[in-house]
């Protein structure tokens, strides 16, 4: 008898961490989890959250990732696009930005474009436009050039922040110098 509940305590413990592992939390601390609490650890190993599907999910959900989910490819922290931290150009500007500069984190990244270094605001903002129109036709009526301003850098790049009719943020377009130093080399990212 005692050999048939040390055994079934075993299979507990390993479908424990099974279960666990399907959900996309660690093997191995939940075989001792589940050798330690028997089917308590089967209870809670049931009741975890499932990152996998999280994740999953928002890769679906996210249009900026383009690259497919392998059937062995481990989903967690695999991406880099969402940033935590100002564009570098913006460092020297933050103060012109004050809580806005401060506040930019989690934005997305929808599209880049190369301008001559003496590109007029009007051309600037034609270019954003039409990259609007193209990745999101949804901003194109939002954006309102009068509410919206060029922030200069002093590392030599610049950011245009773009804001609705109501002075709302919409995106930031920020640019760094080409590496021929003739052009800026425009990103867009919205919030």
């Amino acid at each position: 008898m005692r050999l048939l509940i040390v055994f079934l305590w075993i299979i507990t413990g390993f479908t424990t961490a099974v279960v666990a592992s399907d959900k996309g939390h660690g093997f191995g601390s939940w075989v001792f989890a589940g050798l330690f609490l028997g089917p308590l650890g089967l209870i809670a190993a049931a009741g975890l959250s499932d990152q996998k599907l999280r994740e999953y999910i928002r890769r679906i959900i996210d249009p900026s990732l383009v690259d497919p989910i392998q059937a062995n490819q481990r989903l967690l922290n695999q991406t880099d696009l969402y940033l935590d931290l100002p564009p570098k150009l913006l460092k020297g500007s933050q103060t012109n930005l004050g809580r806005e500069a401060q506040s930019f984190s989690k934005e997305k990244y929808i599209g880049d474009f190369l301008l001559n270094r003496d590109a007029s605001e009007d051309e600037i903002w034609r270019k954003i436009i039409e990259m609007f129109d193209f990745r999101r036709p949804d901003l194109v009526y939002l954006a309102d050039q009068t509410k919206s301003k060029i922030i200069s850098s002093v590392y030599g790049g610049k950011a245009y922040l773009i804001c609705d009719s109501g002075g709302k943020r919409i995106a930031l377009v920020y640019a760094k110098t080409s590496d021929d130093g003739q052009d800026f080399y425009w990103k867009i990212k919205i919030y």
